[in-house]
């Protein structure tokens, strides 16, 4: 096996730069059709909404390039670390392991040739013809002669190990970089799937259906957040986008003590990161959650949704001193003071959203 480290790295690097061109140039187009609006122009109708959703179709199928460009770079990256990490063999910039068998054949002919040498020294014969020809102790020229022999032949099965260890190197690599690129051929075989059948449907019916749109949406969504949330938080978002591809209010409230704050606070730590993360949809049924808890007096709820529409503020905590039950600090023993630091908390963008749609009057 041939890892042809260097060359492939750069050829890595470059395919890394072509898809960051790729990628702005689709986002360029994906913001340019989203944020088309024949609405706004104060052109409505059948044949200016089918348009429109032929257009946002359009955006959809450029974020599904962009978002398989970034997957496919991702990829590359992984890629470029693990290559990063292989050390040489011989030629520089190449992993080879048969340069490396070749180096541990080498290596154990010497320690052959080292152990007839040392016995040769432990003949009879040797032994007696060395007494006769020297006045030197045998056994103690053996020793020092062979402590020599068996130090190079450590030297020689610690350079074994050596090439043993880049031959297991280039194993891991040859086994790790199979799936590698396993995340990009999923996320590309379930794009393509949906994307087949919303097409044809469009074929079928002439027009894409909004079920056909938010699925794929969806399914494009998912692959954008989950860097953003942690474990229970993309499986409550996975759970609700899975169905129609949108969040309904009854998948973040279905009735009294049924409020599902992992979604909610899924939502919370996506509008942390931006705006654009949680749709105008999402705050319009967010606030019809919280009115409805109103309605059923579903205080346990409301309780538990402030909870989760408060966000800790980075580095800020404060230190309290004093006594049990306010006590002042100066009337109260050593004994009986309290140190607390406690985590500062603040509303999150997205409650300030929920708070501005439930302040507009109703048309």
């Amino acid at each position: 096996m041939r890892i042809e480290i260097t060359a492939t790295n750069d050829l890595l690097t470059q395919e890394n730069a072509r898809l960051d061109q790729q990628i702005s140039d689709a986002t360029e187009q994906e913001n340019t059709i989203t944020n088309v609006s024949f609405a706004n122009r104060n052109l409505r109708g059948e044949s200016y909404e089918a348009a429109e959703s032929r257009i946002k179709m359009n955006a959809l199928v450029l974020q599904m390039h962009r978002l398989a460009y970034e997957e496919l770079q991702t990829a590359n990256h992984k890629n470029s670390l693990l290559l990063s990490s292989l050390p040489y063999s011989l030629s520089n910039g190449v992993l080879d392991t048969d340069e490396c068998t070749g180096e541990i054949a080498k290596c154990n002919a010497r320690i052959n040739g080292y152990m007839v040498a040392l016995d040769s020294l432990t003949s009879s014969a040797l032994e007696q013809s060395f007494s006769i020809f020297t006045t030197i102790d045998y056994h103690t020229l053996y020793d020092k002669v062979s402590s020599v022999y068996n130090e190079l032949i450590a030297v020689e099965q610690d350079t074994i190990r050596v090439w043993e260890e880049k031959i297991q190197k280039a194993e891991e690599y040859k086994n790790a970089s199979r799936s590698l690129y396993d995340d990009a051929k999923s996320f590309m075989s379930t794009i393509l799937a949906e994307a087949s059948s919303a097409v044809e449907e469009y074929v079928v019916n002439g027009a894409y259906s909004a079920n056909a749109y938010n699925l794929l949406s969806g399914s494009l969504r998912l692959r954008e957040i989950k860097p953003y949330l942690d474990d229970e938080q993309y499986a409550a978002m996975e759970a609700a986008l899975s169905n129609d591809g949108i969040i309904t209010q009854i998948e973040l409230y279905s009735g009294f003590g049924s409020f599902n704050d992992t979604l909610y606070s899924a939502l919370v730590a996506l509008s942390l990161v931006g705006e654009g993360m949680v749709t105008e949809n999402e705050v319009a049924v967010i606030a019809e959650t919280y009115n409805a808890m109103w309605v059923n007096g579903d205080c346990k709820s409301i309780e538990d949704f402030f909870e989760c529409s408060y966000v800790p503020v980075p580095g800020e905590t404060r230190n309290y001193e004093g006594g049990f039950y306010g006590a002042p600090l100066l009337i109260t023993p050593i004994g009986a003071r309290r140190n607390i630091t406690y985590q500062l908390y603040e509303q999150s963008p997205l409650l300030g959203r929920v708070a501005d749609y439930a302040a507009k009057p109703v048309p």
